[in-house]
């Protein structure tokens, strides 16, 4: 009898994506200072304009933007300025697509979709 592999919990497979977002993610902008506040203070981190508790937008490129260890923690986001910039960069429209989706649950294959889609990123 062939045992089956064991299914990956949800929160690891999570954690792979994150590990795998990032690696686009710090590729894909200039990474010279932090977005809300221009400060060129290193490290920066992953910064996100929606927490990251709402997968739905967890990895969407318009989502998240590098920010410097007191926007990202300090400020919880900046968000204020967060919204600002985000607005001139992408446009109102998509900030609000971006914001009408917090919260609201994933769907079934939701993991899956993403797994293929970000490893299609470049």
């Amino acid at each position: 009898m062939l045992n089956k592999p064991k299914r990956k919990s949800q929160s690891v497979r999570v954690r792979e994506l994150d590990n795998l977002y990032k690696k686009f993610f710090w590729n894909k902008f200039d990474f010279d200072s932090c977005y809300t506040c221009d400060d060129k203070t290193v490290p920066l981190f992953w910064g996100h304009f929606v927490p990251r508790g709402s997968k739905l937008v967890r990895w969407d490129i318009n989502n998240s933007r590098p920010q410097c260890f007191e926007c990202n923690n300090e400020l919880r986001g900046n968000i204020e300025e967060f919204r600002i910039r985000l607005n001139k960069e992408v446009g109102p429209e998509e900030v609000e697509r971006i914001e009408n989706l917090k919260g609201k649950p994933i769907y079934k294959g939701f993991i899956n979709n993403e797994e293929e889609r970000i490893k299609g990123l470049k």
